[in-house]
């Protein structure tokens, strides 16, 4: 467990490297649905214009490069950027990550939020309407001569009400452990740093009944994410599928509106593709897109759920899948290759041919060239009369 001078010093320390480091401009990595720029083009790698605006749509999402960070925005959020200033979330929702050892920044309405090795969920109504939930690491929100640090399973609230921005009245949902009256304090640390300093060494057994008691002492954030947190100790460390899938699915039970749904419907996911339950991880695909249509992680699912219905022989659901991640910059180089197989599955010899040369006439490192050029040298490809005979390759790692 952090002491409070442990817990002082890290926010003296985040404070400073804020101050004494440029803003990084954010960059472009990735986009799904729809999106604006009020000056300038964005391009993938790019940075954005100084002193604009993005916007994205309703059913848009955005994820940008901050230095070694990342700021992924949800639908309906607008972010403006300023020459030498932290890029600001005017409106909207977002998520502020970094990994371990590096520190990424971004201002939530009047607000500067810096993380470290962790994660922070963000919710801006207005400039003095602002929520923030630490998902992992530690965070520090500052304004003017004010800071406040928060661990893993805290936030902070104020303003609870604001105009959306679709101009109607909303509130902030959910209660703050740490509210505008304590901001000039520092909490203590909490057991959840004791939990994952045992994990971490090695004592999962203590581990565990760390997150256990905390799971099951309340209902706030903190007990969530302890609750999360032992799923995961008991599926990555342990191998225990039954108890990790019986904590999630209680998660989700208590929680269906919890801050971890996503994480908790996803590990979920993880564990029926463990458990060798192609039927099961299709349906609980199935249920995640459903939700979260425009999630940061519904590309990585959709992939899943591809791999998932090529590998139980419906390569025409596959392709509707694939088809829809030709453009996402993670996925594209399994979509074209593995959907060009399927079409091949399906006779569609020309489809075939076109989307397994695009695939070879990418710039990176495709990990299934040899495959590609194997099955466009196959006479099944060029008669058009299914899968290439003889021909095999490996799972996407995303299904396995």
């Amino acid at each position: 467990m952090l002491g409070l001078a442990t817990t002082v010093a890290l926010a003296v320390t985040l404070w400073v490297l804020v101050r004494a480091a440029p803003a990084p401009q954010p960059q472009l990595e990735a986009s799904s649905g729809d999106f604006s720029l009020e000056r300038g083009v964005a391009q993938p790698g790019a940075s954005l214009p100084e002193g604009s605006e993005l916007v994205t749509r309703a059913s848009g999402r955005v994820r940008l490069k901050l230095g070694a960070g990342a700021l992924a925005l949800g639908p309906s959020t607008r972010l403006r950027t300023a020459h030498g200033r932290v890029a600001q979330v005017v409106v909207g929702s977002a998520e502020l990550s970094a990994p371990s050892g590096h520190l990424a920044s971004v201002r939530a309405g009047d607000y500067e939020v810096s993380v470290e090795g962790g994660m922070v969920r963000l919710e801006v109504l207005s400039a003095e309407a602002v929520s923030a939930v630490v998902v992992e690491g530690e965070a520090v929100l500052r304004r003017g001569s004010q800071r406040v640090s928060l661990h893993a399973g805290q936030s902070f609230q104020t303003g609870a009400t604001g105009t959306s921005p679709a101009g109607k009245q909303v509130t902030l949902r959910g209660e703050p452990t740490v509210r505008e009256a304590d901001f000039a304090a520092a909490p203590e640390g909490s057991p959840l740093e004791r939990a994952r300093t045992e994990a971490q060494s090695g004592h999962t057994q203590a581990a565990a009944r760390t997150y256990d008691t905390l799971a099951h002492g309340d209902d706030g954030v903190a007990a969530q994410v302890a609750l999360y947190e032992l799923a995961r100790l008991e599926l990555t460390k342990q191998g225990d599928l039954v108890d990790a899938e019986r904590n999630l699915r209680e998660s989700l039970r208590r929680y269906p509106e919890g801050v971890l749904v996503q994480e908790v419907s996803l590990t979920l996911l993880d564990v029926d593709v463990r458990a060798a339950r192609p039927g099961a991880a299709l349906d609980d695909a199935d249920a995640f897109l459903r939700r979260f249509p425009s999630t940061e992680r519904e590309a990585d699912v959709r992939m899943v759920r591809a791999n998932l219905r090529r590998e139980r022989g419906d390569c025409a659901g596959a392709l509707e899948d694939y088809r829809r991640l030709d453009a996402n910059a993670a996925h594209a180089g399994d979509a074209l290759f593995f959907g060009g197989l399927c079409e091949a599955q399906l006779g569609n010899a020309g489809a075939a041919h076109e989307r397994l040369s695009r695939y070879l006439a990418r710039d990176g490192n495709e990990s299934h060239r040899t495959e590609a050029v194997r099955a466009l040298d196959s006479k099944e490809i060029h008669e058009g009369s299914g899968w290439p005979e003889t021909f095999t390759t490996e799972p996407a790692e995303d299904a396995r």
